[in-house]
């Protein structure tokens, strides 16, 4: 029982240290998005937490002294209990037991609170890395994820692409409308990239109206058409504002990671590759190959392939989603009016 008991003891003292130590990481998230002007109520629920954690160390390190020394008692009374005494032998092994009691119930309050704590960091730490009007993750998560892209590629030449996209006009029709319907046309667009793209691809809300995505293990050609077909979607998609029916398109910028690419000249590229996009006319899409930015009909061929053969990296299936509310006939019709005259 002893034993049994101790290896509890221990068991539990780890995990309250483990999460105290993602308590430390969750307060330093929060730190950061401190220093962005983070909301004060994220930082008080960081603070809470860790406040908490530090109670419940405080507390099962008491209880463990206040055991130990009902323990060094019994065991002095055992040690010179007059052999054959065995009133003096049970009372000593009940208080024992009811020690042991004592102290098996304050560990399991202790390890129910302890799986509170850890629900909440969970929760918070999610939402640390997540947009909270889109759901997308935030510029933070993305940045994180480009540092693991580039460490891949360094090791192991583990190719990714990625695209950067804009709405287009944004701030007229938050001007024109007001900021409720500017959040709505950004939580549309984002659920329609999300149906865009595979499980593995990394959607980010990068800052205002401009969306990021990551493409692992993916070329440039095949980047490129996803944010074609990005673009195709969110042109064929109604944004409904009172009764009526409106349009809103997309510009995007796309590349690959190169050898002499640096994180920040790779996002570089493709924003180039935007701006591009932008002052030819906006809805559509230019790529940067490293030596000049070029639409998106330069890469791609739509006429003279199939479906499925351009965009080669995909899920088990073979397939990319299907794109929302759009034919692929429509795809081929449509892939050579890409910069449309709005200049």
């Amino acid at each position: 029982m002893m034993a049994s008991l101790f290896l509890w003891d221990s068991i539990l003292l780890v995990s309250v240290f483990s999460i105290a130590f993602l308590a430390g990481w969750f307060i330093h998230e929060f730190e950061v998005r401190r220093r962005s002007r983070q909301s004060r109520e994220s930082r008080r629920l960081a603070r809470d937490v860790l406040d908490n954690l530090h109670s419940l160390i405080d507390d099962v390190s008491a209880d463990m002294d206040q055991h130990s020394d009902c323990l060094s008692r019994v065991n002095e009374e055992l040690a010179v209990a007059v052999t054959g005494d065995t009133k003096l032998v049970a009372a000593a092994l009940s208080r024992l037991l009811t020690a042991n009691g004592d102290i098996r119930r304050r560990l399991e309050s202790a390890e129910l609170l302890l799986q509170e704590q850890s629900r909440t960091i969970k929760t918070h730490a999610v939402e640390a890395r997540t947009d909270s009007l889109t759901q997308l993750v935030n510029r933070r998560a993305f940045d994180d994820e480009m540092n693991r892209c580039f460490s891949a590629y360094r090791r192991q030449r583990r190719m990714f692409s990625i695209a950067i996209l804009d709405i287009d006009h944004f701030k007229g029709w938050n001007d024109a409308f007001g900021h409720p319907s500017g959040d709505r046309v950004l939580s549309q667009v984002a659920a329609i990239l999300m149906h865009q793209v595979r499980e593995m691809d990394l959607v980010a809300r990068y800052g205002g109206e401009e969306f990021a995505v990551i493409f692992p293990g993916t070329s440039l050609a095949d980047a490129t058409r996803v944010a074609e077909r990005v673009r195709l979607a969110v042109a064929h998609a109604d944004f409904i504002l009172g009764s009526e029916k409106h349009a809103i398109t997309v510009s995007a910028g796309t590349a690959e990671v190169r050898p002499e690419d640096t994180i920040t000249t790779l996002i570089g590229r493709a924003d180039a590759a935007l701006y591009e996009s932008k002052t030819a006319g906006r809805n559509c899409v230019h790529f940067d190959d490293g030596h000049a930015m070029r639409p998106a009909d330069a890469i791609l061929d739509f006429h003279g392939v199939s479906a499925n053969s351009v965009y080669t990296i995909v899920d088990d299936d073979g397939r990319l989603p299907p794109l929302a509310d759009t034919a692929e006939s429509d795809i081929y019709q449509l892939a050579g009016q890409t910069c449309a005259a709005e200049k």
